[in-house]
């Protein structure tokens, strides 16, 4: 036998890894409720009523061979008692130990109620063996499991699990039924006074002996310092504990070397007695019962623990509340404060010595009532399900208006209630029970529009059902009672529209890359989110997508206007799929053009700057599948902008900037044209022409002054700063006709010189007149007079100042003679030249006897 410090040791080990919550047991994990307390959990299971046989009666007599079967009889070697609460089966061979007496007493006849009580006497020994029984309960007062005190799931079996051929287990009994061993059971508060007793069992089915050890961590162990009322206190029943645990031997004795231990702080175990020594010890502080015995082959040891709920009356308050829908939120989602967990440890030693120790067992008991206010809800369910999507930060979110739309109608008829995760269809529903609904129907309603229900972590299994928690039907606008399905999108598509000739791939659809999640049905967690990549040939982990509709040219680019459907397309497995469809709307379409020349209007129109063309486009969408129908818009506006004539050097545009244009979808294409003339700049011009008249004898000699005519014309230089060119413009003058003067006895050759027409070519010229001396006859000449004596002359006058005349440029004049008309060049040396020597003879003459006169005048 191990030592009390080994003992220590090991429930120490032990404390130091247990959570005691009873939800770990449950499986179903802890989740927060987002909206009406919605929980997703379980599948397809089976459910386990309370065992009866066929007489009504519970059996909770435990054997060396009780099977696996509803029902079971007492079939000991022992005989049954059905004495009196005076009366006890013991016989000549009772043996005392220190630890109690154990009797079969019957304490009421009348309805077949048994009780297994230990008195402080001897234990019983020898042939004689200890049975308990229970009343037999009619079949008309169970039929429903709102009937009955303890209501089991199907995880609770009908025999104690075994290893190395030793069977051990718990189990529970309250009012005469006992639950299975191992997994979850209901303690229905109705039907209780809040006492119950927990069995531990162990049964040796080899052909030797063996040695065991149980140790029982009861739910104080984890909540024994805990003040809220609200969590449920189970503690020992100190008014039927008496003085230590009782326990019952298939044999009718117990084994010789059996000790007794118990803890009030973990894996500190100690004897009754020394715990007893304490005078502040109370049976409540218990957390943990340890036992070690040597068990003879095919014994059966069964420790009973009578315990109570400490604080059943506010429990019932808070059942009350909850079966009702007022409990406070917080509180309906702690399952915990109303379950109670009973972990056993077994460690035995085989034939050889060897010690070994086998799995932890654990049974869960939830205080419950019938859940009257979810029931109520379920009868009263209409309308359809109401879809949520949740979220990354695990928060639902009511799903679009289409999967909405898509929800198929429920009724109380779909709706089955579950005590226990993973279990079947049950008659009542308590607190903190399950409803379940089919989830294949959801899955079937918006597989088509790109969702589907959750899926299983091996990514091809569909969820077959959805289960709920008891409370939380209600919408939360309290208008009516909805149920509330999960659902997923794997496709978020878009409808795109685009104009014909762009390219189309699959991502332009898609609002988001495809991805589903794959979430435990038991623990509630998603264990993968998924990114579902493209794939032509499909594949696991990868979508499709159904084109065969688009009209796609090789390139991939849209080739045809009309509206078209694309299918998006997952496969979960052969028999499930997902796919959403969305559109692809091709476009026509139009370009209007404005095309703008400029040119130089003064060079035969040659081009001066480069053309601008302008360009509005139009996208037509179609109204109609077929395309043949459009709705047509500007893409980058409807006006074609005003445009400013550019800048060309020495030239200037006669449209300084052209006006912008509005256009539409039918409007032509135009050109426009911007001339363009060259710069010019304007000079003012004086050309002088003259002509000079002379009027001479037949030797050249004057006979008149000559007439000058001079006539000055106006001209107009442009020069094209464009080209470098100038022109000049003249206007045209004229010399007037001009008459001979008369001339005594001399008659001119020319009574009259013509008007002439003179422009900016007509030379400076000189016209002569000839005049001849008319035919007389001369007088006969007379003796002059005897000259007087001459006078001496005045002083002669200043002369008067004479105007030159214009110089006659002789270099480039040219005579007319006009007797023939004809242009003459002028002579040098001839008549002129006479004719000013003659004259300057004269002079000499004249001025010679003026000196003469003066001399004599002076001699005298």
């Amino acid at each position: 036998m191990l030592s009390k410090n080994n003992h220590n040791l090991k429930i120490k080990k032990a404390s130091d890894h247990q959570l005691r919550f009873s939800l770990r047991k449950l499986g179903t994990g802890i989740a927060s409720v987002a909206i009406a307390s919605l929980f997703f959990i379980g599948s397809s299971v089976t459910t386990a009523h309370a065992d009866t046989s066929d007489n009504g009666a519970v059996t909770t007599t435990l054997t060396a061979n009780a099977a696996q079967s509803t029902t079971s009889t007492t079939e000991t070697d022992a005989t049954e008692s059905t004495t009196d609460t005076n009366s006890a089966a013991t016989d000549s061979n009772t043996t005392t130990t220190d630890t109690t007496n154990q009797t079969a007493t019957d304490t009421n006849s009348d309805t077949d109620k048994a009780a297994a009580t230990q008195s402080n006497t001897d234990l019983t020994t020898a042939n004689t063996q200890s049975v308990t029984t229970e009343s037999a309960t009619t079949a008309a007062s169970q039929t429903t499991e709102a009937d009955q005190t303890i209501i089991n799931s199907d995880q609770n079996s009908s025999e104690a699990p075994s290893v190395d051929n030793i069977q051990h287990g718990v189990s529970i009994t309250a009012n005469n039924q006992t639950t299975g061993y191992n997994g979850t059971s209901i303690l229905n508060a109705t039907q209780s006074d809040g006492t119950f007793d927990v069995n531990t069992v162990v049964t040796n089915n080899n052909s030797d002996s063996r040695k065991v050890e149980e140790i029982v961590l009861l739910p104080t162990f984890a909540a024994n310092n805990s003040t809220d009322v609200n969590i449920i206190k189970p503690v020992i029943a100190t008014d039927k504990i008496g003085s230590g645990i009782q326990f019952t031997s298939s044999t009718g004795f117990l084994p010789d070397d059996l000790e007794v231990y118990y803890a009030i702080t973990a894996g500190d175990f100690e004897t009754l007695a020394d715990l007893m020594q304490n005078a502040d010890f109370s049976w409540d502080q218990v957390i943990e019962i340890q036992f070690v015995a040597t068990l003879q082959a095919g014994q059966s040891l069964t420790a009973t623990v009578p315990m109570k709920i400490a604080n059943l009356e506010q429990m019932k308050k808070q059942l009350a509340a909850l079966a009702d829908d007022t409990a406070d939120k917080a509180l309906e989602q702690d399952q915990a404060a109303r379950n109670m967990t009973f972990d056993e440890y077994f460690y035995y030693w085989d034939a050889d010595g060897n010690f070994y120790s086998d799995d932890i067992h654990s049974l869960n008991m939830r205080l419950a009532v019938p859940a009257t206010d979810t029931i109520s809800a379920i009868q009263n369910i209409n309308g359809s399900y109401h879809a949520v999507i949740k979220n990354a930060n695990g928060r639902y979110q009511d799903a679009p208006a289409d999967i909405q739309a898509a929800m198929p109608n429920v009724s109380p008829n779909d709706v089955t209630v579950t005590n226990f995760a993973n279990s079947s269809a049950e008659d009542t529903l308590f607190t903190d029970g399950y409803f379940r609904i089919n989830a294949i129907n959801i899955f079937n309603a918006v597989k088509n529009l790109g969702y589907s229900t959750n899926i299983a972590p091996n990514g091809h299994d569909l969820w077959q059902t959805y289960n709920y928690f008891s409370f939380g039907t209600t919408h939360p606008d309290g208008s009516a009672t909805k149920l509330y399905v999960e659902v997923q999108p794997v496709f978020l598509l878009q409808d795109v529209t685009l104009p014909s000739g762009s390219n189309w791939n699959q991502a332009l659809n898609l609002q988001q890359n495809p991805s589903v999640k794959f979430t435990n049905q038991s623990s509630m967690t998603v264990t993968e989110q998924k990114e579902l990549a493209y794939s032509t040939t499909g594949g696991a982990g990868t979508y499709q997508v159904d084109t065969s509709n688009l009209p796609l040219d090789a390139d991939g680019n849209l080739t045809t206007p009309g509206i078209y459907n694309v299918t998006y397309i997952y496969q979960i497995n052969d028999q499930d799929t997902v796919t959403a469809t969305a559109q692809v709307i091709v476009q026509a379409v139009k370009m209007i053009t404005r095309t703008i020349h400029y040119v130089d209007g003064d060079d035969n129109n040659q081009a001066v700057a480069n053309d601008v063309t302008q360009t509005l486009t139009f996208y037509g969408t179609p109204t109609d599948a077929a395309g043949t129908v459009f709705t047509w818009e500007a893409v980058n506006g409807d006006t074609f902008a005003s445009v400013d004539s550019p800048a060309v050097a020495n030239m200037t545009p006669d449209t300084a900037t052209m006006a912008s244009q509005t256009v539409n979808a039918t409007s032509d294409n135009t050109e426009v044209t911007v001339t363009y003339h060259h710069n010019t700049t304007a000079e003012n011009l004086e050309h002088t022409v003259q002509r000079t008249i002379h009027f001479v004898d037949e030797n050249g000699n004057p006979v008149a002054n000559d007439t000058v005519q001079t006539v000055t014309l106006k001209g107009t230089k442009t020069t094209d700063l464009a080209t470098g060119v100038s022109t000049t413009v003249w206007n045209s003058g004229q010399f007037d006709s001009v008459d001979a003067p008369t001339v005594a006895n001399m008659t001119p050759d020319t009574a009259t010189v013509a008007a002439m027409t003179v422009d900016e070519n007509t030379a400076d010229s000189e016209v002569t007149v000839t005049y001849h001396a008319d035919q007389v006859t001369p007088d006969t000449p007379t003796t002059p007079d005897q000259p007087s004596t001459p006078v001496t002359p005045a002083a002669p006058s200043q002369p008067n100042a004479v105007q030159p005349a214009v110089p006659i440029n002789t270099s480039n004049k040219t005579a007319v003679d006009t007797t023939t008309g004809q242009k003459t060049l002028p002579q040098t040396g001839n008549q002129e030249s006479a004719g000013i020597l003659a004259v300057f003879g004269l002079g000499l003459s004249s001025l010679a006897l003026s000196f003469t006169g003066l001399f004599k005048k002076r001699h005298n």
